[in-house]
């Protein structure tokens, strides 16, 4: 079945987030009022409602400043919000409330490649995958080689992508299927760049067979086949992009 729910920003370097679950150091238990209002930010967050998501993150908080997960999820927002200070600050105030959270550190690595901070970031990232208990490191190596890729560092983004497509526990997870499908887009994307035309148009196909396409995957296939000199398919990807995008940017390219 087909996945409509990859998000084209997802393709032009936003990075993922899962906004899951984590808990505190020592064992530490956030109010059970606190708790209720973290999950009410998160679920408004997700929903894009950033005015009503502040109001119960920072209730969250206000109940109980020593719960992490509504700490790291006000830097998301805040950092959504492109309030870099403000969501750096709740990001290191999340790592040290729970220091070992796999779900921080690919926060903070993801908001530390976002701003070029790439030595960091990969610091961060690498801790993440140390916990054997955490159960999204697809998740991970897909921010990793984004951030490699945004540094045109290919051959490493490669590695990490070829992880996620490796991995047997990407499930029905919606998260982990993004990741699933930013890595194949990426993996295309690169083997073309590289002139490898034949791998791009293998990693495109697999995602057709899982994700509907956007402008840009469309437009990727257009100059795939372009590059194998297949004007068949070349025009077949190019009516589909014509026809379902007509004002994008990548349907103002054609002829």
């Amino acid at each position: 079945m087909k996945t409509v729910g990859l998000i084209h920003a997802v393709f032009i370097g936003f990075l993922l987030t899962a906004c899951g679950s984590h808990s505190n150091k020592d064992d530490y238990q956030p109010t059970q009022q606190s708790v209720y209002y973290t999950a009410m930010g998160k679920e408004y967050l997700r929903r894009g409602q950033h005015a009503v998501a502040m109001e119960r993150l920072l209730k969250a908080i206000e109940l109980d400043e020593k719960n992490a997960e509504a700490q790291n999820t006000l830097a998301i927002l805040y950092e959504r919000l492109d309030k870099k200070e403000q969501a750096e600050n709740h990001y290191l105030q999340a790592l040290a409330l729970s220091p070992d959270a796999s779900e921080i550190h690919n926060d903070y690595g993801r908001f530390l490649c976002r701003y070029g901070r790439i030595e960091e970031a990969e610091k961060h990232f690498q801790q993440a995958l140390t916990n054997p208990l955490y159960e999204k490191p697809p998740l991970v190596w897909a921010n990793a080689g984004l951030c490699a890729n945004q540094m045109k560092q290919y051959d490493k983004a490669k590695s990490y992508f070829s992880k996620v497509l490796d991995s047997e526990i990407i499930s029905e997870d919606e998260v982990l299927q993004r990741a699933l499908g930013v890595s194949l887009y990426q993996m295309a994307e690169i083997h073309q760049k590289q002139g490898d035309y034949a791998q791009a148009e293998k990693h495109l196909q697999r995602y057709e067979k899982h994700f509907a396409h956007n402008a840009q995957t469309l437009w990727l296939g257009v100059q795939i086949e372009r590059s194998l000199k297949k004007p068949v398919s070349e025009s077949d990807y190019a009516l589909r992009l014509k026809s379902e995008f007509p004002h994008s940017p990548q349907a103002e390219k054609l002829p």
